[in-house]
This record gives C-alpha cells, sequence and structure tokens, in this order.
C-alpha cells in the first residue's frame, strides 16, 4: 500500500497532467473561437461612442456567434478533451478515497 507521501503526490500529478493536456487539446478550439467572434463582431453597428446599438441585425450577428461557438464544443474531439479532463476527478478521488483508509482516525 502506498504511504500518506505518494498518495498526495499521485493527486498532485493527476491533477497538474490534467490540466496540460486540458490546456493543450482545448488551445485550438479556443482560437478558431476567438477568430469566429472577432470575425462576425465587426459587423456589429455601434454608437458614436463605441456601444454596441441595440438593433435586430446586431442580435443575429450575436446569434451567429452563439452558433459558431456551439458548434466548435459539440465536436467529437472537443467532448472528447472534455470527458478525458472530468475523467481524472474520478483517478483523483480514487487516490484521496486510498488517502483516507491508511489516516488514523482515532487522530482525526
Amino acid at each position: 500500500m502506498a504511504n500518506n507521501t505518494d498518495l498526495i503526490e499521485g493527486t498532485l500529478d493527476v491533477a497538474d497532467e490534467a490540466a496540460q493536456d486540458f490546456d493543450i487539446s482545448i488551445e485550438k478550439v479556443q482560437r478558431q473561437m476567438l477568430s469566429k467572434i472577432l470575425a462576425a463582431s465587426k459587423d456589429l453597428k455601434t454608437d458614436k461612442n463605441g456601444n454596441v446599438k441595440q438593433t435586430l441585425e446586431n442580435n443575429k450577428v450575436v446569434l451567429r456567434m452563439q452558433k459558431a461557438v456551439k458548434d466548435l464544443i459539440e465536436t467529437p474531439s472537443y467532448q472528447k478533451t472534455v470527458e478525458r479532463f472530468i475523467g481524472s476527478y474520478d483517478k483523483i478521488a480514487d487516490i484521496n478515497l486510498k488517502w483516507y483508509e491508511t489516516v488514523d482516525k482515532d487522530a482525526i
């Protein structure tokens, strides 16, 4: 059985690896989202102070942006990336349970 230090380090390793993998995997999608939002935002009509006008045309632009983002986050590759990240929580929970089993309950 692993000692407490190994279990704590295991938790940190899983968390670090999950965060790094997620950051690397998600970067492409984030760039695509930014590109689509910036491209669509150029179509927004503004007043003389630079505030976005509340118009039907602008609402359509915003809806187009929302659809573009939604389409990107619904791709199988994005979903798989999120599932892998969420799966790391199960690994951390398992390690934490093992740690809890090693703790002297009388000392708590």
